[in-house]
């Protein structure tokens, strides 16, 4: 086979030019310049998934998804991450408060101290939400069959931290110091009534209210011997809610029990004496002296 006879300088190898150095240059800036886009484009698309999949479980009451800020007062706080929760205080310099102690509303940036605060909030209310579940259907089989000797009033304990204590827990989670506190309710309470506790710890009036609005307080638990035992709003005071607007909070509570039930008895207990002085600081601006800027010596004038 006979090659074809190429000229010696079509077969050596011809040096880059200029133009070849200039043509390699813009086709890798084109190459850059599409794959950001693509990376924008991606990112974009990825954050407004995300956004709708944070709204979607806030308006089911879902614990699936994250709201990293109040999806109910639209507050712009969605998305963001730990350092929001751990910089945004329930209420500002101003007084203006994130969340209104009678308008139902769960944890956000403004009520949960950290990320993982607020995710173990949402755990505790499912775990609730199940004991709630497991105790209404026990009650309806009790009161179908009147010779069972379960068939006792129902005594259902509603709060914060205060009352989450007779179940050795803290936020759902077992509390040491606490361990000991179940078995004094078995003392005392079981042998006349039949208790159910729905208490998260470090709860405001608002968090109690959206969680019993939101499955732990179910039909057919309440007959007209039954108890509610409510201790709620302390927290708010130590958030630097004012007395105020708590007091609504606690009413906001007491009357969604009253009108959801027609029977019973409701027992509302008035706020403790607070010595967490160490908080004083952080709701100050806004809760101050006169002058504005020292903060308060004592919560009591508040409780």
């Amino acid at each position: 086979m006979v090659l074809p006879n190429f000229p010696e300088s079509a077969r050596e190898k011809r040096e880059p030019t200029l133009d070849d150095t200039n043509r390699t240059i813009t086709s890798n800036k084109n190459i850059f310049i599409f794959v950001f886009l693509v990376l924008c484009v991606t990112a974009a698309s990825f954050n407004y998934f995300e956004k709708l999949w944070i709204l979607k479980s806030s308006s089911s009451g879902s614990s699936s998804g994250i709201i990293y800020g109040s999806a109910i007062n639209n507050n712009g706080y969605i998305n963001q991450r730990d350092t929001t929760f751990q910089n945004t205080p329930m209420c500002n310099s101003s007084g203006e408060c994130g969340e209104d102690p009678h308008v139902p509303s769960p944890r956000t940036v403004y009520s949960a101290k950290t990320k993982k605060q607020y995710e173990m909030w949402w755990e505790a209310h499912a775990k609730l939400k199940r004991s709630a579940t497991e105790y209404a259907e026990r009650r309806r089989n009790s009161n179908s069959n009147t010779t069972n000797s379960d068939s006792k009033p129902a005594m259902i304990l509603i709060g914060d931290s205060i009352t989450e204590e007779w179940l050795g827990t803290s936020m759902g989670k077992y509390h040491e110091p606490w361990k000991d506190i179940p078995q004094i309710m078995q003392d005392l309470f079981v042998p006349r009534y039949d208790p159910l506790v729905l208490a998260i710890g470090g709860d405001q009036t608002q968090h109690l209210l959206w969680r019993l609005q939101h499955g732990e307080l179910l039909d057919g638990i309440v007959q007209d011997d039954s108890l509610f035992i409510m201790l709620i709003g302390t927290n708010n005071i130590g958030s630097g809610s004012l007395p105020e607007p708590t007091a609504r909070g606690v009413i906001a509570v007491a009357e969604y029990i009253l009108q959801r039930f027609d029977t019973g008895r409701l027992l509302l207990l008035q706020l403790l004496p607070r010595g967490d002085n160490q908080r004083l600081k952080n709701v100050c601006p806004p809760r101050c002296q006169d002058d504005g800027t020292t903060p308060l010596e004592s919560f009591m004038p508040y409780v």
